[in-house]
């Protein structure tokens, strides 16, 4: 059992040793950053696996091989040294190891070449925007004339905002003064209440009929005293024309 171990453990080692190497020569390739973004791992990380699988079944069969027949050489009739069955499990290791190194080189360097790489020509569809953005001067020309347009709609919907704030404060100054006459046309009605005014209306009809008439009984008399002072004015400016006429004769 011993013998076993001791041979289970050199199995193990050289396995490190051939999976490192393995390991070593996959990093001395490309990333495969795209064949990454398509697959969802990388192809290191399949081939490392699959290497790792089949090495371990590999070394379990020799081990459970070695076991077995190191107990049937026990018990046969011609029993066969332990030191000569691990020695044959050895070499039987070697070999198989060899073997698989080989074969497994050349399944690496096909799944490399011609499973994993994605053709230049193949675009993801996560990709496809950036493949069919391809800008013609023809294209560029319209883009241009299409942000001298837009800069001229907000050119325009500028002005229209800063007048639209103007008017907005316009209003605001109109509301401010109506607020102010309504707040004195309150006090008007609350001095006519103190005064026993009864309807502030009618007395404001009343009184603006009254100064109506006022105006056009001052208008009349002004009127008639501009009439008067002109026939005043005749008078006087006849009287030396008389005195010459008089004059003259004698």
């Amino acid at each position: 059992m011993d013998a076993s171990a001791s041979s289970k453990q050199r199995t193990e080692d050289e396995k490190d040793a051939s999976s490192s190497s393995i390991t070593k020569k996959v990093m001395g390739d490309s990333l495969h950053e795209y064949e990454t973004q398509y697959f969802g791992f990388t192809p290191k990380s399949f081939i490392d696996g699959v290497y790792n699988a089949v090495a371990d079944y590999l070394y379990d069969s020799v081990d459970a091989a070695d076991k077995y027949i190191a107990t049937e050489a026990q018990q046969g009739r011609q029993p066969v040294c332990t030191e000569a069955v691990r020695q044959s499990s050895d070499r039987l290791l070697a070999h198989l190891q060899l073997a698989f190194d080989k074969a497994f080189d050349r399944l690496e360097t096909y799944l490399i070449k011609n499973i994993f790489p994605i053709p230049s020509h193949v675009v993801l569809p996560e990709d496809k925007i950036h493949g069919e953005v391809i800008l013609m001067e023809s294209d560029e020309t319209r883009l241009d004339s299409e942000l001298e347009e837009l800069r001229h709609r907000i050119r325009n919907a500028q002005y229209v905002n800063a007048r639209l704030e103007q008017w907005s404060n316009d209003v605001k100054q109109i509301q401010n003064l109506l607020d102010d006459l309504l707040t004195q046309l309150e006090n008007y009605q609350k001095i006519c209440i103190q005064a026993n005014v009864a309807d502030l209306k009618e007395s404001i009809v009343f009184m603006a009929t009254r100064a109506e008439k006022l105006l056009d009984l001052s208008r009349t008399l002004h009127l008639n005293s501009t009439r008067k002072r002109g026939l005043e004015n005749n008078d006087d400016a006849s009287i030396p024309v008389k005195m010459s006429l008089r004059s003259g004769s004698t």
